[in-house]
């Protein structure tokens, strides 16, 4: 991928679309009815068959978020949709926002662990959390309305030339961080492989704090960096543990809204398991 490449894409993600998408909402900023219903059958579906053990986690909010809900969008971004859970009640677990997201998801990777939900042909993106942080639109499916009204002017006090040095070195510095691990061998190491976890946790968390942010990260994450790094944690963890290096079953621990959590099996069958590191949300540009 050419530098020229990579700034075409910053100058896509900078650059806002002149309305909404006209796939999702009219001229009003209102969600088409039928859209939103078949978003909410999905999302419903998903929390329902998710939390069926755990009746005082209900649902507080169901989202639509990221590049689809804003001015932001492309052409092939996918529907984000956030289920946001309400825990209060659930005074037999931890009150720790994190362990919690971590619950979430492995209780979705359980009741859905190979499904791939799409509406109108777009893949829609759901997930389940204690609180939906957003910089750009946040819309209700719930409500039917807007919670954070998209703005075309978040990245109006952006510099161009900041984003791609700023992509650049952390390109680099990431590139450099993984050479220097194999190299010593401390990713065969469990302190190496807990430091390889914590900077993919971190480059997920930062994605939120501010819009410039978000797009270094989309840069990033386009550039493959990211699944590199999810790559390195991967190996490291299967060396480490003597796992077999065949076809696996994959479970998802310690990261964003990730945890450890055990496929269902039959007795009469083996399975092999592998903690690895969940997927990153698509580049969407």
């Amino acid at each position: 991928m050419s530098v020229i490449q990579m700034k075409d894409i910053a100058v896509r993600l900078l650059t806002p679309n002149d309305t909404l998408d006209v796939r999702i909402f009219d001229s009003h900023g209102k969600m088409y009815p039928d859209l939103r219903k078949a978003l909410l059958a999905q999302a419903e579906s998903v929390a329902k068959r998710s939390l069926l053990k755990t009746p005082e986690l209900t649902i507080r909010d169901i989202y639509l978020n990221g590049s689809s809900a804003s001015y932001f969008y492309h052409e092939k971004s996918d529907l984000d949709v956030r289920i946001e859970i309400s825990h209060e009640n659930c005074t037999f677990l931890t009150q720790n926002e994190i362990l919690i997201n971590q619950l979430l998801n492995a209780l979705k990777l359980s009741a859905f662990p190979n499904s791939r939900f799409e509406v109108n042909g777009r893949f829609v993106d759901i997930k389940l959390n204690t609180k939906t942080f957003e910089i750009m639109g946040l819309y209700s499916l719930l409500q039917d309305k807007w919670i954070i009204e998209p703005r075309k002017d978040i990245t109006r006090d952006l510099d161009l030339n900041d984003i791609m040095e700023e992509y650049t070195k952390r390109f680099y510095d990431t590139k450099n961080y993984m050479f220097g691990m194999l190299n010593s061998g401390k990713n065969k190491t469990m302190e190496g492989i807990e430091e390889i976890e914590k900077l993919y946790q971190d480059a997920l968390e930062n994605n939120n704090v501010s819009i410039r942010e978000y797009v270094i990260y989309k840069l990033l994450n386009y550039r493959g960096i990211h699944s590199q790094l999810q790559e390195l944690f991967n190996d490291s963890l299967r060396d480490i543990l003597s796992l077999p290096d065949k076809p696996i079953t994959k479970v998802p621990v310690n990261a964003e809204n990730g945890s450890n959590a055990s496929p269902k099996s039959s007795p009469d069958v083996n399975t092999d398991v592998s903690y690895t590191l969940p997927p990153l949300y698509e580049i969407k540009i």
